[in-house]
């Protein structure tokens, strides 16, 4: 066997350590983030190819758009509320477990005591709720706060404008998507028959609040395009042109996808983007699946 002097070794180990600060100097000031990101994209997409298993979203999650076609029948939105309550109304006859209204209810408006009472009757009502850059939420109108849960909506692109992390918490306060969990397993947790594909939901992991200025993320796993979620246009729904089972004991976001409004770019979506409703069903996804990318699930 040849031994190697150490005299030899010594540039050896010089190189290592060159190489060992080199890539902490570039991890440090962040000259690794390309590359981590274009592995994310390559192994997100990867996971689609027709060699591999499919992966699919959660049947349990389904989305109500604010589409181009309800937009031509109802008008420019943003939207008179008295929408939203004939909306709840309908959903009413099969009611979904949580409902989540990706839409910001901050101004006043001649509906508000009504819809605040129909989301109070349902009974499975989140909204969403802004935040300041300071992490603080801007208030809800009272009339809401007593009637639904609250559920930030805040999302960070990286540099390249894709969305690969979701966030759970700010401090104390729930995501929409956590909402909206709360409520899917307080209504399975009362039913004395809960539905055959909600019966795992109840030992589904939540994670706990961040600290105290703080944010909880999760690596998103964009198991597809969102197109494929399950989505119905909004006044399909208020029209009765569904059968309103098609939501019973469901988690049915609410929130706009016509085109120019609340986009979001995906590793599938860049260009023509998605739609910002979407980032809480990969979220609730992932959630009901234990399926988030990497070690930022929980904690």
């Amino acid at each position: 066997m040849a031994l190697t002097s150490k005299k030899n070794a010594r540039p050896w180990l010089w190189v290592s350590a060159a190489v060992g600060l080199c890539s902490a100097l570039l991890w440090q000031g962040g000259a690794w983030k390309p590359m981590e990101r274009a592995a994310y994209n390559t192994l997100v997409r990867s996971q689609h190819l027709p060699i591999f298993p499919q992966r699919t979203w959660d049947d349990r999650i389904a989305v109500i758009a604010i589409d181009e076609k309800s937009i031509a029948e109802y008008g420019r939105f943003p939207w008179e509320r008295s929408y939203y309550i004939d909306l709840l109304a309908n959903l009413s006859f099969a009611p979904p477990a949580a409902i989540g209204f990706d839409v910001i209810f901050s101004e006043p408006s001649p509906h508000d005591e009504l819809l605040a009472e129909e989301m109070f009757l349902s009974g499975n009502v989140a909204i969403a709720q802004a935040i300041r850059k300071d992490l603080e939420p801007i208030e809800v109108l009272p009339a809401f706060t007593a009637a639904a849960r609250l559920g930030h909506i805040v999302a960070r692109p990286d540099s390249d404008s894709i969305i690969r992390e979701g966030i759970s918490y700010i401090g104390d306060f729930p995501s929409l998507s956590i909402a909206m969990l709360e409520l899917y397993k307080d209504a399975i947790d009362t039913t004395l028959t809960a539905p055959d594909n909600a019966l795992e939901t109840v030992n589904v992991q939540l994670p706990t609040t961040a600290g105290q200025g703080e944010e909880k993320l999760h690596n998103l796993n964009w198991k597809q395009p969102t197109s494929e979620f399950q989505t119905y246009s909004f006044s399909d729904v208020v029209e009765g042109r569904l059968d309103p089972d098609v939501f019973a004991n469901k988690l049915v976001l609410v929130g706009i996808t016509a085109s120019g409004f609340d986009p979001l770019q995906t590793p599938f979506e860049l260009t023509p983007p998605s739609s910002a409703v979407y980032l809480h069903g990969v979220m609730l996804d992932n959630f009901l699946t234990n399926s988030f990318c990497g070690d930022r699930q929980l904690g």
